[in-house]
Parts: C-alpha cells; structure tokens; sequence
C-alpha cells in the first residue's frame, strides 16, 4: 500500500510506524490488515477521548488521517476477499 507523506508523516507523529510496515504491500495487508485495522481503531478511539482543552493543533487533522487509512485498509482487504 502506497502512504501519502500526509499519511507517514501522521503515523509517525502517532507512535504507529509498525503500522506502516504491516501494510506495505498487498501480502502484509493480507497477512496484517486486521491486526491494523484493530490498532488504529483502537488509537482513534484514544484520541476521540481528549478533552477539546488538551487536543493539539493538528489533532481533528490527525483523526481524519486515521480514518482515511482505515476505510482504505478495509476496502483492499474486501478487494482481497478477507
């Protein structure tokens, strides 16, 4: 899977740089895809509990990352068949 530097760039800013190598081609997303899907989920639901006075400049930015790569994620693995 192709990452937009948006992409990498919110990952790496998250702590989730494995997630990345996980789905780096069609087998890891084979192979991975719901193990990511399940840490990103996880980590939007973290984020989505910030308190609005704590949230950083980029964090609405951030969710929306979050979501983007999880809806692609989800459509390849259906693509797939899993």
């Amino acid at each position: 899977m192709n990452f937009h530097a948006d992409w990498t760039n919110t990952l790496t800013e998250l702590g989730l740089t494995s997630v990345m190598t996980e789905l780096s081609s069609e087998e890891g997303i084979a192979r991975n895809g719901n193990h990511a899907v399940e840490v990103l989920k996880r980590k939007l639901v973290e984020l989505r509990k910030v308190p609005s006075e704590e949230q950083s400049k980029g964090h609405s930015h951030n969710l929306h990352v979050l979501s983007e790569i999880i809806d692609t994620v989800e459509k390849t693995m259906r693509k797939q068949g899993n």
